[in-house]
């Protein structure tokens, strides 16, 4: 069988190509005159460690917030807080550190924030003896801050604020091994303003901590913490205490000796009153219900005397205002305005029959004129406390006329005008000159002093003009006096008057003469016996009521004018009176507003010449009237110089070096190092 020519081209083929491989690698076949050997071993070891380093850092306190807490809660100006924070090197790497606050976002208000001063020491032993009780005196507190709360920082360049630092340590109570010991303080301004009252702020102090290799924390391993912190302020502001006034009650039936103290305040707070015969007071009575209308009755007191009081009132926060000095005088008198010789000399507010009954009948107001001139009133007017003005007019008055005749009377009655236009419990009666509003004079009674309104019973100057109230039968245009028997009950009869008034009465109650006759012959048994012993007393009875009988009109001392007219000035028109005298009467709206004239010790008061019987009642003179951690007294600031500050300013808790719950939070990160 002939080849293919197909398979001798291939053989032909492989030829070449073995020729080609062999002739391209002749050299390097033509070099072989030697073969290498190359070796290789293994060696394992063990115990070889790789050890890792930690920075970490933690915080704690000794209290759960700044101390005492009732202060940290109540902040006031002036008011310090303190806490200790301890910051310790839990891992291997010594570190720095720094410190600064921050305001909580929507948990502090700014304003208060921006407020709060802080002061900031570093504390350390340099010696320790845990048995002297003097111990502290090893102890040296270093300065590092003294500013305002939001500025604080803590430098990065203090030698101190690294853990750990040039410092041994002496073993102690308060801190450990590689743990720093802080005391902060919180300060609200003395001169804080009111705005600040009510506030609330929480707030973070943070430490960020770095390597002591490296410049700050921007590089290497760090780690950060924080401790939050609240601080509260509270009203501080006292209560404002306005309209102090002294009631005193009207002497006569059914009153007795007391006072009412009444006084106003801007908030609600407590009332009492401080009372006695000087202004070391020694007395006190008030309540502790918070109220800004006060009201406090003294009790117990005693006729003839001045007494001083002052009012005091403590809000809700212990804010107390205390009052000025003032006085009263237990002597049946109600002061009035004092300038005027027209006053309001009786009045009567229960009436027999209908109060608004038609004159004659009905209620009534007698002014009396204290001077040697006729006074016309025409265009005065009297008002009660709602107030309702009565205008004093010739349709109105017992004289058909408008003058009060000079020591005369003019009595102004209310003539249908108002229906029960004197309260009969309570009330204010005002008069007042039409022409320019001024009030001449005025006369309060209340029930709560005691002020009883009998029916039929008036209020009275008694003398005329006086100082002196009482509640006497009405004596309407005439002289007021007392019956024999309010006399007898306020012990104002004489010594020959008592005998002549029982020898009268027991005469006159027996019907048969026989018996009449022997108790007239006894009762002048005891007469000339009585008259006998107290021969030397009635002499003195004598002299008095002769001497006082014997004063004149002339000699007496009269007030001060009419206040002046100004001839040049126009009447006010009804509307513009209206108006003028609505804001008068708001000033003058209750008896604590009105401003009275005290009177002096030289006043005499007039006295008129009286039915045959009536003793004359003679005027007595005005008389004038924590605990955190204590710091030592060897602080050092920053640079070292020694600031110092007092035990009594910074106080020891027990146990601060315990952990408190409110430990710091670790936001930073445990790092690694080869």
């Amino acid at each position: 069988m002939k080849p293919n020519k197909q398979m001798i081209k291939k053989s032909i083929s492989k030829i070449l190509i073995v020729l080609i491989f062999v002739g391209l690698n002749w050299a390097g076949f033509s070099a072989i005159g030697q073969t290498f050997a190359y070796f290789s071993d293994t060696k394992i070891f063990t115990d070889n460690t790789l050890q890792t380093g930690v920075l970490d850092m933690t915080l704690r306190s000794g209290q759960n917030n700044f101390v005492p807490l009732d202060k940290s809660s109540n902040m006031k100006p002036g008011d310090t807080v303190s806490r200790d924070i301890y910051i310790k090197k839990e891992g291997s790497l010594p570190f720095k550190y720094i410190a600064h606050s921050e305001p909580i976002s929507g948990f502090c208000d700014e304003e208060y924030y921006n407020a709060l001063k802080l002061k900031v020491w570093y504390n350390y032993y340099y010696d320790y003896e845990p048995y002297d009780p003097d111990y502290h005196k090893n102890r040296t507190m270093a300065q590092k801050y003294d500013g305002l709360l939001k500025d604080f920082n803590l430098p990065s360049d203090d030698s101190d604020l690294q853990i750990s630092n040039s410092h041994p340590y002496f073993n102690n109570i308060f801190y450990g091994v590689d743990e720093h010991w802080f005391y902060f303080q919180i300060i609200l301004p003395t001169d804080a303003p009111n705005t600040l009252e009510d506030k609330i702020c929480q707030f973070k102090f943070i430490f960020d901590g770095w390597q002591t290799n490296l410049p700050d924390s921007s590089q290497g391993f760090t780690d950060t913490e924080e401790i939050t912190n609240t601080i509260t302020s509270v009203d501080w502001t006292p209560p404002v205490i306005s309209n102090v006034e002294s009631l005193i009650a009207t002497p006569g039936e059914n009153n007795e000796l007391k006072a009412l103290i009444t006084w106003k305040t801007d908030e609600s707070s407590n009332s009492f009153v401080d009372y006695g015969l000087d202004i070391s007071y020694g007395n006190t009575v008030g309540q502790d219900d918070s109220v800004t209308q006060h009201s406090v009755e003294i009790s117990g007191l005693v006729e003839d005397t001045t007494y001083h009081f002052r009012v005091r009132s403590k809000d809700a926060y212990n804010n107390e205002a205390v009052s000025e000095d003032y006085t009263f005088e237990i002597d049946g008198s109600r002061w009035g305005v004092g300038w005027s010789n027209i006053v309001i000399n009786e009045f009567l507010p229960d009436p027999l029959g209908d109060d608004s009954a038609p004159m004659p009948d009905g209620e009534w107001v007698e002014l009396y004129n204290k001077s040697t001139d006729d006074v016309d009133v025409s265009g005065w007017f009297l008002t009660n406390s709602s107030p309702q003005k009565v205008y004093i007019n010739s349709s109105n008055t017992n004289t058909g006329g408008t003058t009060v005749p000079a020591k005369g009377f003019l009595v102004v009655y209310l003539n249908s005008q108002y229906a029960d236009w004197l309260d009969n419990d309570t009330d204010i009666v005002s008069l007042f000159v039409g022409k320019w509003l001024w009030l001449i004079d005025f006369h309060a009674y209340n029930k709560l002093l005691g002020d009883i309104v009998l029916e039929n019973k008036s209020f009275a100057r008694i003398p005329d003009g006086s100082n002196t109230w009482y509640d006497p039968i009405p004596t309407p245009g005439a002289p007021n006096k007392l019956s024999e028997e309010e006399k007898m009950e306020l012990g104002l009869l004489s010594l020959e008057e008592q005998i002549a008034t029982t020898t009268t009465t027991t005469i006159s109650d027996d019907d048969d003469l026989e018996n009449s006759t022997t108790a007239s012959t006894t009762i002048s048994d005891e007469a000339i016996t009585m008259a006998t012993t107290t021969e030397s007393l009635m002499e003195e009875v004598t002299t008095s009521t002769t001497t006082a009988s014997i004063i004149s009109e002339e000699e007496s001392i009269t007030t001060t004018t009419e206040p002046p007219v100004n001839e040049n000035q126009e009447e006010l028109n009804s509307d513009e009176e209206d108006a003028l005298f609505e804001q008068t009467t708001e000033e003058q709206s209750c008896v604590e507003e009105i401003v009275v004239e005290e009177l002096t010790n030289e006043e005499v008061i007039d006295e008129e010449v009286i039915d045959e019987g009536q003793i004359i009642v003679e005027n007595q003179p005005a008389i004038e009237d924590q605990p955190v951690a204590v710091p030592d007294n060897n602080f050092s600031d920053a640079d070292g110089a020694e600031e110092s500050v007092s035990d009594d300013n910074i106080s020891s808790v027990e146990g601060a070096g315990e952990n408190s719950g409110d430990n710091g939070v670790d936001t930073g990160s445990e790092s690694v190092s080869e």
